[in-house]
């Protein structure tokens, strides 16, 4: 059984490599960088031998005699060196795998879309001021201004329909708002139905706004077909 690891000494560049595996050494024999001349002894031996004297290697050193078809027939089949071959990693073209590339393009695509759920639902759009909102409004629409007033607090407006407030109804607070929603409510005819519109100042906090809204959405129980919010320029 031939050794795992040899000593090769090139006697043409009188050069010795230690310990060069076997499968290395046969390498170098195909690719004609060791020749017949050159010797070789099993890794921490003293004796030393031609490559040429050495059966596990004069297998890979070319042949000069070459062998001679007796007929056409026979000169047409294949010949077997009888040699192993070792194919090498870069002889052949890697084919790109692409579940990488799909994984982290998943990713990607899961974070922007997280990213830009939150973007979304954080922010403040400036929007502009507000007085009155119309865009929804029609004669069974109550309409409620939220405007800014002194300090920062909320100033409630009253309206029905397309109409401006009352001069009763402007400057009022939010409990005289919702007493006002539940008289109309009580007083609507018979089948007759009752939706609110919230126009809300573009400075007023968020948390103010989702408040009041939540307090007309208690009204629904009364006969409140809907509550929405908007926003609409102020009149000049």
């Amino acid at each position: 059984m031939p050794a795992t690891h040899y000593d090769v000494w090139l006697s043409a560049a009188n050069r010795a490599y230690e310990s060069v595996p076997y499968e290395v050494l046969a390498d170098w024999l195909q690719q004609g960088r060791v020749s017949s001349r050159d010797r070789v002894r099993p890794a921490g031996s003293d004796h030393w031998s031609l490559i040429a004297d050495s059966p596990e290697f004069s297998i890979y050193l070319p042949r000069r005699d070459v062998a001679v078809a007796d007929d056409r027939a026979e000169a047409l089949e294949p010949v077997e060196l009888g040699l192993p071959i070792r194919h090498r990693r870069g002889d052949e073209d890697d084919d790109v795998d692409m579940v990488p590339l799909i994984d982290i393009s998943l990713v990607l695509l899961i974070f922007f879309m997280m990213t830009a759920t939150v973007a979304v639902g954080g922010s403040k759009v400036i929007v502009p001021e507000t007085s009155y909102a119309t865009l929804f409004s029609g004669q069974g629409t109550l309409v409620v201004g939220m405007d800014l007033g002194p300090g920062g607090q909320p100033v409630y407006s009253f309206a029905v329909g397309d109409g401006p407030p009352l001069p009763a109804d402007d400057g009022i607070s939010a409990d005289a708002v919702i007493e006002r929603i539940r008289q109309k409510l009580k007083s609507r005819e018979a089948g007759q139905t009752l939706g609110c519109r919230v126009a809300a100042h573009h400075k007023l906090p968020f948390e103010v706004v989702q408040k009041f809204a939540g307090r007309l959405g208690a009204l629904r129980s009364e006969g409140l077909t809907e509550v929405k919010a908007e926003v609409q320029e102020r009149p000049k």
